[in-house]
C-alpha cells in the first residue's frame, strides 16, 4: 500500500488487464469506501444474510472465493446460513493443508448479490480472486474507494474442485503441489511433483491457474500429460459431481 496510495489502479479480469489511470472513469461502476485491516490491507464490509455485516480483507494473492473465520464458520453452520461442502485442499506460501469448506447462503456487497459460494476456514475472512473476478475493479487508492461493475463472471455458478489435486506455479512451471489420498487425482495415478505439461490437449503454460481450476471442477474425464522426473506420462482423471448439502450450489 505504500507504493499504491498515489495510484489509481483498474483490474479487468475479462481481458487479464491491469490498468494505471490518471483518474477513475465515469463509468467505473458503483462505488465503495475502502478500509484498512490492522496490517494496511484494503478492507470492505460485507454483509451476510442472517447474520450481519463483517469485514473482509481483499486478498488477490488467493484463488478461491475467499475464507472465514472459524468462529464465524462454526455460527453459520449452526444457524444453517452455511452449508457444510467437505473438506478442501488449501495452498500458502509455506504449505498445502486440508481445512473445512461451506457454502454461504448468500453474501451481499452494496446491491450485489451472491448466493452458494465456497468459502474456506482460515484465522481471518478475506475475499479472493474467485470472488473478486466478478467484477471489473477500479481503485481508487488516494480516495480510498473502490469502483466495481459486474464482469462476464458475475454470474458464473461456482464449482468445488473435484480432483483432490493443488496446482501451482513456481517460476512459471505448472506443478502438481499435493494430492488428497483417495481422491481422483489419487486414483488416476498423479502424483505430487508432477509437472503438467498439456491439460486436455492445451499447454498447461498457456492457461491461467485460474482456468485450470475451473477445469478441475468441471465432471468428465480430462487427460493430463505431464512430466515426471525424466518420463513423460499421459494421466486420465475421471471427475464425478459431488452432492452438496447446500440448498443452493
Amino acid at each position: 500500500m505504500d507504493c499504491l496510495a498515489r495510484l489509481v489502479i483498474r483490474i479487468d479480469f475479462d481481458h487479464r488487464e491491469v490498468a494505471i489511470l490518471p483518474k477513475a472513469p465515469e463509468d467505473s461502476g458503483v462505488p465503495f469506501n475502502l478500509g484498512l485491516s490492522p496490517f494496511g490491507i484494503p478492507t470492505l464490509p460485507v454483509n451476510i444474510r442472517g447474520h450481519g455485516r463483517r469485514v473482509f480483507s481483499l486478498d488477490t494473492g488467493s484463488q478461491g472465493n475467499g475464507d472465514v473465520e472459524s468462529h464465524l464458520l462454526d455460527s453459520l453452520l449452526e444457524k444453517g446460513i452455511a452449508y457444510d461442502a467437505g473438506k478442501a485442499l488449501s495452498l500458502t506460501v509455506l504449505k498445502t493443508e486440508e481445512s473445512r469448506s461451506a457454502r454461504i447462503s448468500e453474501i451481499t456487497l452494496g446491491d450485489f448479490s451472491h448466493r452458494g459460494l465456497l468459502f474456506g476456514e482460515s484465522a481471518t475472512n478475506t475475499l479472493g480472486v474467485g470472488y473478486l473476478s466478478r467484477f471489473v475493479m477500479t481503485f481508487d487508492f488516494p480516495r480510498m474507494r473502490v469502483y466495481l461493475k459486474p464482469s462476464m463472471r458475475f454470474a458464473e455458478p461456482d464449482r468445488k474442485n473435484l480432483t483432490g489435486a493443488a496446482v501451482w506455479r513456481p517460476e512459471g512451471v505448472t506443478t502438481v503441489y499435493d494430492v488428497k489420498s483417495g481422491s481422483a487425482a489419487d486414483l488416476a495415478g498423479l502424483k505430487a511433483g508432477d509437472v503438467v505439461e498439456q491439460f486436455d490437449g492445451k499447454e498447461a503454460a498457456s492457461l491461467s491457474l485460474m482456468a485450470i481450476h475451473k477445469s478441475f471442477c468441471v465432471p468428465g474425464r480430462h487427460t493430463l500429460r505431464v512430466t515426471r522426473g525424466k518420463e513423460a506420462l499421459e494421466v486420465v482423471v475421471v471427475l464425478t459431481e459431488h452432492q452438496d448439502v447446500s440448498p443452493n450450489p
